[in-house]
């Protein structure tokens, strides 16, 4: 049995802190034979979070050490403020699918490149437009 080619998908902060509730997403986006990318402007935002403490301060901490192990760091030359803006660029000039728990986000990205989101009911990431 031959493994699924890897595909690259962009993932988000929201997503990436729901990994401080025990949620593997990493691993579920693996599932689909993605592999995980993080721009620079999503670890400042978690680093953001972190400094800030609490509960999104831990989870943003957690995020960090695992993204560290399991996921590629994308440095690009793109000046956002947002690290939005700076996945929407990348996504659409490439289509690269998207992870996000940002319902504003998937909805800049509906029906032009595949998104993967966060369904609580099922405790489960899911995506309507990925290709297999």
């Amino acid at each position: 049995m031959t493994d699924k080619p890897r595909r690259y998908v962009l993932v988000d902060t929201s997503i990436l802190l729901l990994l401080g509730e025990g949620i593997d997403v990493i691993d579920q986006l693996e599932s689909f034979g993605c592999k995980c990318v993080v721009t620079r402007s999503v670890l400042r935002e978690l680093e953001k979070h972190e400094k800030n403490g609490g509960k999104r301060g831990r989870s943003a901490r957690l995020a960090k050490r695992i993204i560290e192990q399991r996921c590629f760091i994308l440095e690009t030359d793109l000046n956002y403020k947002r690290a939005d803006d700076e996945l929407c660029e990348i996504a659409l000039r490439y289509g690269v699918p998207v992870a996000t728990a940002d319902m504003g986000l998937r909805r800049r990205l509906l029906r032009k490149v595949p998104t993967f989101y966060y369904r609580e009911s099922q405790r489960r990431v899911m995506s309507d437009d990925y290709w297999d």
